[in-house]
């Protein structure tokens, strides 16, 4: 590319061409000065800092904004005062920036200016109206102004977006609403994740049918999600020996219902049984190595397998405990029976229990096992209690410290039943 030369010939020239100096290093200027001003906002872990930042770059919204958040941690009242001032006019010069007004809003409240709150809070929402976390401070603003309707209606928006409001949307519900049931119902709405947190709330309070009834109106595919919150409720429930509610809760966990009342659950052992984790309302294995328990298919009642039990001369006090819950009618009776073969050797008794799942008393057990080449039925009629509504069948084997209480052998277990007589 050719050279071009401009001769500066003239005063008038030589005049211009300071101009445009003078232009170029002004604006350089006030590029490095509000540059430096923004740059020290990244720093600004004082008010002094912030107040040479505003003064570098006043027309930065971000150095008011800074300047707002330092004064914010003040105790002072000075300090206060000149943090609103400063988050205002970062939104005066901003003017559409949500989470400048979001932080108006929040500092014309603590100034007690509620009124001016709610009106930065709107300017956020229009800017932002899928935003939860402006939502959900324009709905407690609300709240505080009485206008309990319209409060509530905002916090419902955002619990439905963000899942982390559900839980305070519940409590502020139960706060404003006390014991007005209904009204609480209304407050929460119907999203999954408030109706999840509700019913978790009222399981709390130890309102078990109430707490059931909100989680069955979560669709199936939302309440596998919410599976957390309900295993924790199902919890509450069993720690307060309400059983028939926890069996209920259970079976919404599930993509079908799997557990029924007054039924032994895979009661031919058809499943399988977990090493650890399993529900209670399923074969549960206590701790401990001895005896092995394994599924085989080389001896069973009906069935593909059955529950081989293998003891290797197992001490009187080692046993490894094998039971299940089961949901059932009060006051109700039933019979136990269940199927096995055996070649153990041993002095010590071995038989089922069914218990009283709330104090653990023993309310039916069945004769010991003997050996038997044949498949064998044990059975014992069970009195279901008035005051539970749940059972638990335990393999049991009495305490016994002579020599001669050493097991050793096999025991094949099958078809474990609860039935009405």
């Amino acid at each position: 590319m050719p050279i071009k030369k401009f001769e500066i010939d003239s005063p008038l020239k030589r005049a211009a061409l300071a101009a445009v100096v003078i232009i170029c290093v002004v604006a350089a200027a006030i590029v490095l000065k509000w540059t430096l001003g923004n740059a020290l906002t990244s720093r600004a872990a004082d008010a002094e800092v912030a107040d040479l930042a505003v003064s570098l770059a006043p027309g930065d919204p971000q150095t008011h904004y800074t300047s707002a958040v330092v004064r914010e941690r003040s105790l002072e009242a000075a300090d206060s005062a000149k943090s609103l001032l400063d988050f205002e006019t970062a939104a005066a010069i901003s003017p559409n920036n949500y989470l400048i007004w979001l932080a108006v809003g929040r500092a014309r409240e603590f100034a007690g200016d509620r009124d001016g709150a709610e009106k930065a809070l709107m300017r956020a929402r229009e800017l932002a109206p899928a935003y939860s976390r402006v939502r959900w401070a324009l709905g407690n603003v609300m709240l505080r102004q009485g206008k309990t309707e319209d409060g509530f209606a905002e916090m419902r928006a955002a619990a439905s977006v963000d899942v982390s409001f559900a839980d305070p949307l519940v409590f502020a519900a139960h706060q404003f609403y006390a014991d007005d049931a209904a009204a609480q119902r209304a407050a929460v709405g119907d999203s999954s994740a408030v109706l999840a947190a509700l019913s978790k709330s009222l399981a709390g309070e130890k309102k078990f049918d109430a707490a059931l009834e909100t989680w069955r109106q979560i669709p199936n595919e939302e309440s596998l999600k919410a599976a957390d919150t309900g295993r924790a409720i199902l919890g509450q429930m069993i720690a307060e020996k309400k059983f028939m509610a926890a069996m209920q809760i259970a079976n919404l966990l599930q993509p079908t219902p799997k557990f029924s009342v007054a039924k032994v659950d895979d009661g031919g052992f058809e499943n399988g049984i977990a090493a650890s984790g399993a529900s209670v309302f399923e074969w549960t294995l206590g701790s401990g190595t001895q005896p092995q328990i394994a599924l085989t298919d080389g001896q069973k009642h009906a069935g593909a397998y059955s529950l081989l039990v293998i003891f290797r001369a197992t001490p009187g006090k080692e046993f490894r405990s094998l039971s299940q819950t089961v949901a059932v009618e009060r006051g109700t009776h039933l019979r136990l029976s269940a199927y096995y073969r055996s070649d153990i050797k041993t002095a010590a008794k071995l038989y089922w229990q069914v218990l009283s799942a709330c104090d653990a008393k023993v309310l039916a057990a069945t004769p010991p096992v003997v050996n038997a080449a044949e498949w064998t039925e044990l059975n014992a009629d069970v009195p279901v209690p008035s005051d539970c509504d749940g059972v638990t069948l335990r393999l049991f084997r009495e305490d016994c410290p002579l020599a001669s209480c050493v097991v050793a052998g096999n025991l094949w277990i099958d078809d474990v039943a609860l039935t009405r007589p």
